[in-house]
């Protein structure tokens, strides 16, 4: 999930500097943090299936929000809302 292979096309798209992909990239890493407590207790609660539909229809929110972002934002948005699926199974 490093969006190291499409950076520079990033870069030059949304004329950006490696600083702002830097932040879009470490975006990732704060919904992973914040999503393993509710994540857990959903797993427990509703179990493995519905999670994953819940997560996984997320991550398909997140994809097309990424897909179709006009700025860093919307991209940093999209990353987000993808980040809680892709950690579920290790």
């Amino acid at each position: 999930m490093g969006i190291a292979v499409i950076a520079y096309d990033l870069m030059a798209e949304f004329s950006a500097d490696a600083s702002l992909i830097g932040v879009m990239s470490s975006a990732y890493f704060f919904p992973y943090a914040i999503a393993q407590l509710p994540i857990s207790i959903m797993l427990d609660r509703i179990g493995i299936r519905k999670t994953v539909a819940i997560l996984s229809t997320l991550a398909c929110v997140g994809s097309f929000i990424f897909a179709t972002g006009s700025d860093i934002l919307a991209l940093s948005m999209g990353r987000q809302l993808i980040c809680p699926r892709i950690r579920l199974y290790p």
